[in-house]
């Protein structure tokens, strides 16, 4: 097993990966790009049978090629000393029958992909509170944020987080009360991830907040793209207030 950096990965090895095989299957090009923080596995760059991309943020581990159980048992044993590792994979993928026992949660997410660009954000940014603002994340913001570490670890470090993402506070004064982000980019596609403070859950902050976001991301020509637990029905309400017309569910497994 062989790990190698963003700039060593070859074409055979691109070529292993299909994004609508995977779900979150984007995830995967930005940490080949080397634009999200990760790791790059595989048996042989040149002329791989196999390659394993594992995503710092979630600790999910993407197989691209060739897969057993005793190479996936590895796999997982492998990183586990980092956090909790998670693979998902679509129902009907014939992986499912392959992963190793001994796992701590098996349950399902739900990808959301095809909102119309340009269409269905004026109704929720019309909604604005008077006494609100939306303000772009900056670096002062950036720090305050509850998301801060999450955020540095999709990306690597505060300074790609800065210039490879951007997101929105919805502040009221100098309270924060939600709080979005977006990045890192791959395949023209921004994950949108959205963070609203305890005391204001609940009163469509996330909508309104969200709203700009990918109204900033479409301006500058990126798709957006959501994801979430299936039990997490408050994201998936917002996802679909938003406009996002398909909606996929996949198993998620994670030895923890």
């Amino acid at each position: 097993m062989i790990q190698i950096t963003p700039d060593q990965v070859t074409p055979a090895l691109w070529a292993l990966f299909d994004a609508s095989a995977l779900p979150a299957g984007f995830r995967v090009f930005a940490i080949l790009e080397g634009s999200a923080a990760g790791q790059i596995l595989t048996d042989d760059p040149a002329n791989p049978s196999w390659c394993a991309v594992y995503e710092k943020a979630f600790g999910t581990i993407y197989p691209g090629g060739k897969f057993d159980t005793p190479l996936l048992e590895q796999l997982i044993e492998r990183q586990r000393p980092l956090g909790d590792v998670l693979i998902g994979l679509w129902q009907d993928d014939p992986l499912n029958a392959l992963l190793p026992g001994g796992f701590q949660y098996d349950g399902f997410a739900i990808d959301f992909l095809d909102r119309p660009v340009g269409e269905g954000l004026d109704i929720h940014l019309k909604r604005l509170p008077a006494d609100c603002e939306l303000r772009r994340i900056d670096r002062a913001l950036f720090e305050r944020s509850k998301d801060r570490d999450f955020r540095v670890s999709i990306f690597g470090s505060v300074e790609k987080a800065l210039t490879r993402g951007l997101g929105f506070c919805l502040m009221r004064g100098d309270d924060i009360l939600c709080d979005t982000y977006a990045g890192p980019a791959a395949q023209g596609i921004m994950e949108i991830g959205v963070e609203t403070m305890k005391p204001h859950e609940g009163k469509g902050y996330a909508t309104i907040t969200c709203a700009r976001l990918i109204q900033a991301c479409e301006e500058l020509g990126y798709r957006t793209y959501w994801n979430c637990a299936k039990q997490n029905q408050a994201s998936a309400a917002i996802a679909r207030k938003l406009g996002y017309r398909q909606e996929r569910e996949y198993r998620l497994v994670g030895w923890l």
